[in-house]
C-alpha cells in the first residue's frame, strides 16, 4: 500500500491548480498604461474644481468607444486637428444619440501634433466623456473631463498617463477602478439637482475669480440649470449693503419661471469708479427657486491699480 501522503499528492496539485484558476479569473487585468502626448503642455483658461460645476458646463455627457478616425487634417499653421466616430452606449446628459464626433487636437501622422494631457485617443478605446459644443458644431472636451473604462470600471487619467501628463481629477471623480455604475449614478444624481455657477464670455468658462483694474463695467454670466426640478420661478437677489462704495452691481432678468432640464443665463453687470480702492472684494448672488427653495454663489473680485494692467 502507497503511503498516504503519496495518495495525496494528486489531490493536492489538482486542488492548487483549481485555486490558482481561480484566483486568476477573479483578479481583474489592470488598466493599459499609456504616455502623454509629445506635443504641447498649454496652460488651461481655466480648470474645474468639482463634479457639479463640470455637469453644468457640459452640453452632453457620455459612455461610449472611440470607435474610428474619421478624418485628420490641418487647420491652421501646425494646427492639426483629428475627428473621431464616438460610438455612443448611454447619455448621462443630452440627448439619446448612436453616435457622436469628437474631435482632438492632434494627428497620428504628424508627431508631436497632440496634447501631453489628451493623447489622441486609441481605436477602441471605452470613455466616459464630457463634451462641450463648440461655436461650429463640434464636440470636444476639457482633459479633466476624460476617464477610460476598462472591464467596467473607471480610471481618471492621472492613473493611465503614466509619466505625469494627466490634469488632477476634481474631487469624487478621482477614479483608480470605482464601478462605472455607482460613478453614472453620482452623475446622474448631480445633473438631477440645482446648479448655479459664473461663467465668462459666452463659451462658458467657469470663473468665480476676477481681476480688473477700477473704472470699468464687465459683464459675468450666471448660469443656473435647473436639474429635475420645476415648473417655478426664480428670483436673484444681491445684497447691496455687502458692496463697498464705488461698486455696483445688477443683474438682468433678475426673475423668469424657469422648467426642468433647463439652462438659463442672466447677465452680472459689476461696475466698478475710476476712485475705488485697490483690494479684494465678494459679490455674493443669491438666488429662490420656487418650490425648491434657495442657494448662493459668491465671485471673489480683485480690483489691482491699473498700472498693473499696462502692457510694456
Amino acid at each position: 500500500m502507497k503511503p498516504l501522503i503519496s495518495r495525496l499528492i494528486p489531490g493536492l496539485i489538482l486542488f492548487i491548480a483549481l485555486l490558482i484558476m481561480v484566483s486568476c479569473a477573479s483578479t481583474p487585468s489592470p488598466p493599459p498604461q499609456r504616455s502623454g502626448g509629445l506635443g504641447t503642455d498649454p496652460s488651461w483658461a481655466y480648470t474645474y474644481h468639482s463634479v457639479s460645476d463640470m455637469c453644468t458646463h457640459s452640453d452632453i455627457i457620455a459612455i461610449g468607444v472611440a470607435d474610428r478616425i474619421i478624418e485628420s487634417r490641418e487647420e491652421g499653421t501646425m494646427l492639426y486637428m483629428t475627428y473621431w466616430d464616438f460610438r455612443v452606449e448611454k447619455i448621462l446628459k443630452g440627448e439619446e444619440t448612436g453616435e457622436l464626433t469628437v474631435v482632438q487636437m492632434g494627428s497620428p501622422d504628424v508627431p508631436a501634433s497632440d496634447i501631453k494631457a489628451d493623447p489622441l485617443f486609441l481605436p477602441g478605446d471605452r470613455y466616459l466623456l464630457f463634451l462641450k459644443e463648440s461655436n461650429t458644431g463640434s464636440l470636444y472636451f476639457h482633459p479633466q473631463g476624460r476617464f477610460l473604462i476598462w472591464e467596467n470600471k473607471v480610471y481618471s487619467m492621472n492613473y493611465i498617463l503614466s509619466d505625469g501628463a494627466a490634469l488632477r481629477p476634481v474631487p469624487r471623480l478621482d477614479c483608480n477602478g470605482v464601478e462605472l455604475d455607482t460613478i453614472a449614478s453620482s452623475i446622474t444624481e448631480t445633473i438631477d439637482s440645482v446648479h448655479f455657477m459664473f461663467t465668462r464670455y459666452k463659451a462658458r468658462l467657469p470663473c468665480n475669480i476676477l481681476r480688473y483694474p477700477p473704472g470699468i463695467t464687465v459683464n459675468i454670466y450666471a448660469n443656473l440649470s435647473t436639474g429635475n426640478n420645476g415648473p417655478g420661478n426664480i428670483t436673484y437677489k444681491i445684497d447691496r449693503e455687502l458692496l463697498p462704495d464705488g461698486i455696483t452691481v445688477s443683474i438682468r432678468p433678475a426673475q423668469f419661471d424657469a422648467v426642468p432640464y433647463t439652462d438659463y443665463e442672466s447677465t452680472l453687470i459689476i461696475t466698478t469708479d475710476p476712485d475705488v480702492p485697490p483690494g479684494t472684494y465678494m459679490i455674493p448672488v443669491e438666488y429662490e427657486f420656487e418650490v425648491v427653495g434657495s442657494g448662493h454663489r459668491t465671485i471673489t473680485f480683485h480690483v489691482n491699480p491699473a498700472e498693473v494692467f499696462q502692457i510694456e
